[in-house]
């Protein structure tokens, strides 16, 4: 039995029972057909038999994959920077996918200079790039026009991956497929794939390398996720690499993605700083002038793992170095051109200071944090996205609430409260009910505090349109409600 069978088998045989209950409560039906609807786009001439028809034959025999035919192609139209002529064509991809209920959108082009077929995969249901396997928009597959065999395995391994599961019935048809086309790769890809460039070579380990970390990542498998960091290691190291920035700088993302999972599979805060020098690298192969979002978002997400490293190891160097991240992303998501990158990377800003306080005297720092979530609330509005308006305001409750104890200052604890109440009141409405016991217990703080100081509590609205509180002065502390879709969320010590 090879290692992808070993694995699938202990996987899917723990997920027997949790499957059984789901289906139990209703949770999952046994839906008959493909697992996956691929939409596929013309890479050329409609009218004329190109690509398509070559990748057609070859999809039509898999069993989980349902392909469906787009008479309209998707093209990366105008001028300007590739990641907006990127985003554009999602928009077109996503609004084709919805009309035939497809899961993954395929399409691309035929390079006229090197010939290559230049596939990409735009899943409807988008992942972070901080998730094992993810595809990004600038993700791109690089083929020979009349692929062989091996690369028709890699191709659909690719749309498998590509795909987040429903749900855990959706999740084992899934990985039941994908494990043995993988397990078929790993010797293909041992003795190296025949008849590709230097490029294609290179885009196929890289493409390879994030299918195993989209298993790895499913199945939270450690020994796989090391594999697939190695694989994507592999390709980097390829001469290629150099002569395609984007490529590499989304395959620098993947591998920085695969040291966060390991991070949390094995508890190994080394993990983190690998993951963020991964995220530095990828924002080097961007560049700042070339590509300027892809290198802010490679930037923010150093950020992110470096406060993760910087909270979970009591590293003040790591928190610092994540402010000097997320700075560096605001020359680019500015609040005027990209609002909601703008507000996140403020409410990180926030959780960071408050974390970094905590090292030092003095409140500088944690009035530094209550302003950025201030500031963060002015775009993230309760009636436009009340999760994330929740989660800053709960925030702003924290870094209120460690002001007020340090200052004696009743004032800001009565806002603290506010925010809580806030917060509390959208996680309520959400049915979010382990968020709201948490924010009542914090709420409970600060009246006690309060009550120590002869104060009562004045009920009012929460401020702006926050996570936990910090501990009050008898020593309990907060537990930390969810972040409410922010990567980083300030964790109480």
């Amino acid at each position: 039995m090879s290692f992808f069978q070993s694995l699938l088998s202990l996987f899917l045989g723990k997920q027997d029972d949790a499957l059984a209950a789901s289906q139990a409560a209703g949770a999952v039906s046994n839906a008959p057909g493909a697992s996956v609807v691929a939409l596929l786009s013309p890479f050329g001439d409609p009218q004329v038999d190109g690509p398509e028809g070559v990748m057609m034959r070859g999809l039509s025999m898999r069993s989980e994959v349902a392909l469906k035919v787009s008479s309209k192609k998707i093209e990366m139209s105008g001028e300007g920077a590739l990641a907006g002529r990127l985003a554009a064509a999602a928009e077109v991809a996503l609004e084709q996918a919805l009309l035939v209920n497809a899961d993954v959108v395929i399409w691309g082009t035929v390079a006229a200079e090197s010939g290559d077929l230049n596939i990409r995969l735009f899943p409807v249901r988008q992942e972070p790039l901080t998730k094992p396997g993810a595809v990004g928009l600038g993700d791109l597959l690089r083929v020979p026009v009349n692929f062989s065999v091996e690369i028709s395995d890699l191709i659909y391994a690719a749309i498998l991956a590509a795909v987040p599961p429903r749900n855990e019935l959706h999740l084992r048809e899934i990985l039941i497929e994908l494990g043995p086309v993988l397990d078929r790769l790993s010797e293909t890809f041992q003795a190296g794939p025949s008849g590709l460039t230097d490029n294609q070579m290179f885009s196929a380990q890289a493409t390879y390398g994030n299918c195993l970390a989209a298993l790895a990542g499913r199945t939270r498998n450690v020994e796989m996720m090391n594999i697939a960091a190695e694989t994507l290691w592999k390709a980097l190291e390829m001469p290629a690499a150099a002569s395609l920035p984007l490529d590499a700088g989304m395959a620098q993302s993947h591998r920085a993605a695969c040291y966060m999972s390991l991070a949390d599979l094995s508890d190994e805060p080394s993990c983190l700083t690998t993951a963020a020098e991964a995220f530095a690298s990828a924002a080097d192969a961007f560049g700042a002038d070339s590509q300027p979002d892809d290198w802010a978002l490679a930037q923010m997400n150093r950020g992110h793992a470096l406060y993760r490293h910087g909270a979970n190891s009591n590293e003040p160097r790591s928190l610092q170095a994540a402010i000097q991240a997320y700075g560096e992303a605001l020359k680019v998501f500015t609040r005027g051109r990209s609002p909601a990158r703008w507000s996140e990377l403020m409410n990180s800003q926030g959780i960071t200071l408050a974390q970094l306080a905590e090292s030092f005297s003095g409140t500088a720092l944690a009035e530094q944090a209550v302003e950025c979530f201030m500031k963060a609330l002015e775009v993230r509005r309760r009636e436009a996205v009340p999760g994330l308006w929740a989660a800053s305001q709960n925030n702003l409750g924290a870094a209120l609430f460690s002001l007020g104890k340090a200052t004696g200052d009743n004032s800001l604890l009565q806002r603290a409260a506010s925010s809580f109440r806030g917060a509390m009141e959208v996680y309520r409405e959400a049915g979010s009910t382990n968020n709201v016991h948490v924010l009542q217990k914090n709420i409970g703080r600060v009246e006690r505090l309060l009550e120590t100081r002869g104060v009562s509590v004045t009920p009012e609205g929460a401020e702006g349109d926050s996570e936990s509180a910090d501990g009050d002065e008898s020593g309990e502390e907060a537990d930390a409600p969810d972040a409410g879709g922010d990567t980083t969320g300030k964790k109480p010590d």
